[in-house]
């Protein structure tokens, strides 16, 4: 098994990748480090349908280093939500219920569904300058940052203009979802990678990433 995409490692790990292989994955990136893999961009942005494992791709980067920070460009426009459903005397159990599990199901006494909110609050709220500002205060302090909800040619244009390794996944089992009206907004743009991710181990997918970075810098 080649290692040589590996800038630093110790000793211990290096055995552990000699010995499993693949396997390794949860054991010897614990030891290495993302930041010890030399070649990665320093921002990624991912793109892909409902289901489709973006956020457990993100939240693996910022699991096996702190350094790696996961931002979602709806976070701010939730927070809006929670805010003004509580200020409406929603119980935080029915907040939570509404806001994870039933989008689409109105709200009691409201007469109106997270989702209808969420779209609301988009056209108040500036949410791509909220994140450029995150983006900016977060690679002065010299972190990585992966953001695992890009879905608005907005927001494309905004992260491709920072720099993003742009980075399209799906999975077989996974379609489009006819019901989102934000769902396959990007499919005919350009991403500097697409991925098949359906049953690929971590390790491999930052393998397929650190090959097209070598490609593009040809």
């Amino acid at each position: 098994m080649d290692t040589t995409f590996l800038k630093e490692f110790s000793t211990a790990a290096c055995k552990v990748i000699q010995r499993k292989g693949d396997e390794l994955l949860l054991e010897a990136l614990t030891e290495i480090k993302i930041d010890a893999i030399e070649g990665l961009p320093r921002n990624i942005a991912l793109y892909g349908y409902k289901g489709t494992g973006k956020t457990t791709l993100a939240r693996t980067f910022s699991f096996y280093n702190t350094r790696w920070k996961v931002l979602s460009f709806a976070q701010p426009i939730k927070d809006m939500v929670r805010v003004f459903l509580q200020s409406a005397g929603v119980s935080e159990m029915d907040i939570n219920y509404y806001m994870t599990e039933s989008k689409q199901e109105p709200v009691p006494n409201l007469g109106v569904t997270v989702r209808d909110l969420l779209g609301r609050m988009t056209g108040f709220h500036d949410w791509t300058e909220v994140m450029r500002n995150k983006v900016i205060s977060i690679n002065q302090t010299c972190g990585n940052i992966i953001v695992d909800d890009m879905r608005r040619p907005k927001e494309y244009y905004m992260l491709k203009e920072r720099g993003f390794f742009m980075v399209r996944v799906y999975r077989t089992a996974v379609g489009f979802d006819a019901y989102d009206g934000f769902e396959g907004q990007l499919d005919d743009f350009k991403f500097d990678l697409e991925l098949n991710i359906e049953g690929m181990k971590f390790v491999t997918f930052i393998r397929h990433i650190l090959k097209k970075v070598e490609e593009i810098s040809r």
